[in-house]
């Protein structure tokens, strides 16, 4: 409410500039009437663009959101075997589920469990087995 009230004395001030600028040439309340309409006039048109611009910055959120949580979906099966649930899995979360077949509540545990990696020693692994071959039916 401030800032609307704050909005409409800055209007009219700068329209009363514009209205004494211009007192001479088309008179006071014709150039404060064109001045304050013309204000007004461009804020809406601001006010529409930011609008749209914020719409699709927030449908591109709202997209970048939705294929995060389509990475956190898993299908899994009811201990029923009658039904298949597809559902976001969270690991801090309680994932537990009602079957809409049986009616039983299913909860899913996570479990994390690391896996050591190794590092490939051999960049062309094709070409060392061919020459390994070679090597092996010539000494044969």
């Amino acid at each position: 409410m401030i800032s609307i009230f704050f909005s409409v004395i800055l209007t009219s001030i700068i329209s009363l500039f514009f209205g004494f600028g211009l007192s001479n040439i088309i008179g006071f309340w014709n150039a404060f009437s064109i001045a304050f309409g013309s204000q007004v006039i461009i804020a809406l048109v601001y006010k529409s663009f930011r609008i749209d611009a914020d719409k699709k910055d927030n449908a591109a959120v709202e997209e970048q959101f939705n294929e995060i949580l389509s990475l956190c979906s898993a299908s899994f099966e009811c201990p029923c075997t009658r039904y298949t649930f597809t559902e976001e899995l969270f690991i801090n979360a309680d994932n537990e589920f009602k079957c809409p077949v049986c009616g039983s509540n299913v909860k899913v545990n996570i479990n994390i469990s690391p896996i050591l990696q190794t590092d490939v020693l051999a960049d062309n692994i094709q070409t060392s087995l061919e020459s390994v071959t070679t090597e092996a039916e010539a000494t044969a």
